[in-house]
């Protein structure tokens, strides 16, 4: 059903493409449509039918240049309005890989070398270097390391508030190539050569101090929660935040070689860092919302524990919508006029209207 519902968004998508869809394409979809049901695993009704159509859309911009895709046309089946915030959030929470294969350039057959070329010794080909493969490792030296995702996991464990997962990993992952590079410190020795400068070294992620990385995903946290809970960070909340966070991340299999007075120190630097080299206005932190919005797109969890469906953010059977209203149908609640609350509201209006009129024949 769900490859199904892809190919028919994707056929919507790209209406000029000749032949059939590209395998790589359905797949890249069905991929992205398994990834997004757990980072958002229950969304509204409308928003959960076009949770395809997205995914769809999503995969048709990221291989558009490589499969040469004719042009794209949206056509949402949910409001405008909707479409434009799902996809948004579904765009930052499934990000693309750091690295594609490119498309492999057909070869001429080979031919038997001569026996000048025979005895000529040649480079070894896997003692060189191209542009791009210097590139590709520039770029997975950047890669956040592996135990980063189970470590905030763990951490939004403690604090009940799972759906800020991506967010928060989306976050460090933003961040850490700045704090490599801050890292960086090129000694000035003098010299009585005149000639380039010299390059600064480079250093990877992974080069990073683990008590630095972990305090960057607790300072990521306190940024998070404070905006996702519309609260003010107050030195109390902070603390206390700070203690819970640290305990945490003390007992994770990163955190065992750092001492707490180490990952305090990092924290105490990194909090104003994030004011001032302008992390909070970067767009991973734009997409963060207020839970309490009532147009939020996941179906994030409450401090209770219940989703925003359960706790009557969303229209449905609880306030007088209609039955018919939901997966798998194009009804939506701004063209209900049949339902229970359409009703009672019609016939408030029906009995003022009939009061004006009796007013109005009394005269």
């Amino acid at each position: 059903m769900s490859r199904a519902s892809i190919e028919q968004a994707l056929i919507g998508l790209i209406p000029a493409l000749n032949g059939p869809l590209p395998p790589e394409l359905v797949e890249l979809a069905v991929s992205l449509l398994a990834r997004s049901r757990s980072v958002a695993s229950s969304l509204k009704s409308d928003e959960e039918i076009a949770r395809p159509y997205a995914c769809a859309q999503l995969a048709c911009e990221r291989l558009k240049k490589r499969l040469n895709l004719p042009t794209i046309t949206s056509r949402p089946p949910c409001p405008p309005r909707v479409y434009k915030k799902l996809y948004t959030y579904l765009e930052s929470a499934l990000p693309a890989p750091t690295s594609t294969r490119a498309p492999e350039t057909p070869r001429k057959a080979t031919t038997q070398p001569s026996a000048f070329a025979r005895t000529t010794p040649k480079t070894p080909q896997s003692g060189r270097k191209t542009p791009y493969s210097v590139k590709r490792d520039a770029a997975a030296a950047q890669d956040p390391p592996e135990w980063i995702m189970p470590t905030i996991r763990a951490l939004l464990k403690e604090f009940s508030y799972p759906s800020a997962t991506p967010h928060i990993y989306t976050g460090v992952e933003s961040t850490l190539p700045f704090l490599a590079r801050m890292a960086v410190v090129v000694p000035e020795t003098p010299t009585k050569r005149r000639g380039r400068p010299r390059a600064p070294p480079r250093i990877s992620v992974a080069d990073l101090p683990e008590s630095r990385v972990l305090a960057l995903v607790a300072v990521m946290l306190f940024y998070v929660l404070s905006r996702m809970m519309d609260v003010d960070m107050t030195p109390e909340l902070f603390l206390k935040w700070q203690d819970k966070a640290v305990s945490t991340l003390l007992n994770s299999k990163a955190g065992k070689e750092c001492t707490e007075d180490e990952i305090l120190a990092e924290i105490e630097q990194l909090m104003p860092m994030a004011q001032e080299e302008g992390w909070l206005r970067m767009e991973w932190f734009l997409n963060v919302l207020p839970i309490e919005d009532n147009d939020q797109m996941e179906g994030v969890e409450i401090t209770n524990g219940r989703s925003a469906a359960d706790s009557g953010m969303g229209r449905g059977l609880r306030d007088g919508g209609s039955d018919y209203i939901g997966l798998g149908t194009m009804m939506q609640d701004a063209t209900d006029y049949l339902g229970d609350r359409q009703r009672d509201e019609y016939k408030t209006w029906k009995a003022g209207i009939m009061a004006r009129i009796e007013g109005i024949e009394a005269l």
